[in-house]
């Protein structure tokens, strides 16, 4: 049986309040990347008919062009997901079955997808879904008028297949009754079919609300480290100055600690090492290392991640550092903007192995976990 797909992709994702879904990222792809892998990669799949936002289809067929074997129509989807399935519609060729997929349903698995397209064969249609664990309510107003029989009910999520003639005639009667279909269940049983459900895989929602998105997490390993300056220079370590004297040899105030998080940070987001912005900071006559720190944490939080934790261990033979580590937090916690308890810092004397042990400068380890 030849199918088709048609990947609704058009939805602006206002709730998100972050764009169109499509081009939301995750684990290092867009959601319309995760779906494409997802349809791409069945091989019952003749055919892929991507309904993308009108205003950005420039940008979807460039995510396309990294699928070259793939056979994908792109089109301009409509201002609901009724216009855009119609939209979708209009391009199927003559195969029996329809795969309909929300871009939203980004982490649906290839044995759901395997799953329903067989049940879609057998039954006509068929649906991932699951049962509701809440009680459901019937309410006009703030007025409840009656509590549903939550044993009978499902929530439905994509994919959904449909056979062919069944979503066209399901379409025809919609339009004819004024009905907006808000799935593609709905169309198969206004022409008649009943539909089957198959238990949806428990990552597999649709990404509607900021909640719904899973949480990811980074983390990011920075290492720096100075020899003592043999001027005059204060002391200055995670942002806070330990002593007036005892500085660190550098450009800037060589504070070893705050160059150390800033590489974890610029490492966890796949960036570039301190220097790549510093120096230009530092020939401007910027010296305050607390300067670097606030431009790297600028585009860590443009790219919608948080610091979690932070952990730094510093190896020194002098000066001796540990009555120094609770300032130092303090410090750190206040710069990264995560509470104290989230900083650890500690402290080794390296048994005079290394320069460092021995006390002719400082080096610094940085270990930063990010969330998004």
């Amino acid at each position: 049986m030849n199918i088709t797909a048609i990947l609704l992709a058009a939805g602006q994702g206002a709730r998100l309040g972050r764009g169109p879904k499509a081009f939301l990222s995750f684990a290092g792809k867009t959601l319309l990347e995760h779906n494409l892998d997802l349809l791409t990669a069945n091989k019952k799949i003749r055919q892929i008919i991507l309904v993308g936002p009108r205003e950005d289809l420039p940008r979807t067929r460039k995510i396309v062009a990294q699928y070259p074997k793939a056979n994908i129509t792109v089109t301009a989807g409509g201002a609901s997901r009724a216009a855009s399935l119609a939209a979708g519609v209009k391009k199927l060729g003559h195969d029996e079955l329809v795969v309909i997929q929300n871009v939203a349903n980004a982490f649906a698995t290839a044995k759901e997808l395997d799953k329903v397209i067989q049940a879609g064969i057998k039954y006509g249609a068929a649906a991932v879904g699951r049962p509701v664990t809440s009680t459901i309510k019937r309410v006009c107003g703030r007025t409840v008028r009656e509590t549903l029989p939550r044993h009978k009910l499902w929530a439905m999520e994509t994919p959904q297949v449909v056979q062919r003639d069944l979503l066209l005639a399901g379409l025809q009667i919609a339009k004819k009754e004024g009905i907006e279909a808000t799935d593609d269940l709905q169309l198969a049983e206004l022409a008649g079919a009943q539909p089957t459900v198959i238990h949806a895989s428990e990552q597999n929602i649709k990404i509607t609300n900021p909640a719904d998105l899973p949480t990811e997490y980074r983390s990011g390993l920075g290492q720096d480290s100075h020899r003592f300056a043999e001027t005059k220079k204060p002391l200055i370590l995670g942002g806070a100055e330990i002593s007036k004297t005892g500085g660190l040899s550098g450009n800037s105030d060589a504070d070893v600690i705050l160059h150390a998080i800033c590489n974890a940070l610029s490492s966890a987001i796949g960036g570039g090492s301190l220097s790549t912005w510093s120096d230009e900071m530092c020939v401007q006559g910027i010296k305050d290392s607390k300067k670097y720190l606030a431009e790297i944490l600028k585009k860590v939080r443009a790219e919608g991640w948080h610091v979690v934790n932070c952990s730094v261990t510093l190896e020194a033979g002098k000066p001796k550092l540990e009555k120094h580590l609770p300032k130092i937090n303090c410090s750190l916690a206040k710069l990264l903007s995560i509470p104290a308890d989230c900083v650890g810092c500690t402290v080794t004397s390296g048994e005079k192995l290394t320069s460092f042990a021995r006390g002719e400068g400082v080096q610094a380890f940085a270990l930063v976990l990010l969330r998004r």
